[in-house]
């Protein structure tokens, strides 16, 4: 048996934590040097155990003003071994962050198929966002045995 993560090279879209671990936030690096961890301070992510609210974020692409940036991200992680929660791959979008100190506003893109792992977003040159979905082009349930 071949298994990926998202972090192997040409890794799987799966949101499982077997497939993308929690833990993982975004963070900044000031031009002074500073670092600023995103997620957290916008409100997302925890210390310790990941259990029911952890977080995994990937896939961030900064838009070409530089003031905002998307990317994926799947909220939540099981809370005991028998969990059967599903969890997905979402994309949202980050403002407020330019400035060092300042609160980031993290907002789920609303237009986006929900129920579906949505990955690799970037911004098209005419303002709309771009990405990859397992939902179906017709909505058939896309089937993993």
């Amino acid at each position: 048996d071949l298994i990926v993560s998202v972090v192997s090279a040409s890794g799987n879209h799966l949101a499982d934590t077997a497939h993308a671990g929690r833990g993982g936030d975004l963070m900044i690096r000031y031009t002074s040097g500073a670092v600023s961890n995103l997620t957290r301070a916008a409100g997302f992510g925890l210390d310790g155990s990941q259990d029911g609210a952890g977080i995994a974020v990937r896939d961030p692409f900064v838009h070409w003003s530089g003031t905002k940036a998307i990317f994926s991200m799947v909220v939540g992680a099981p809370t005991a071994a028998g969990d059967t929660n599903r969890f997905v791959w979402q994309i949202y979008e980050m403002t407020n962050f330019v400035t060092k100190g300042s609160i980031p506003i993290i907002t789920r893109i609303a237009t986006q198929p929900a129920g579906y792992n949505n990955v690799n977003p970037t911004y098209g040159s005419d303002g709309r966002i771009i990405f990859a979905s397992d939902k179906m082009r017709i909505g058939q349930e896309f089937k993993i045995n």
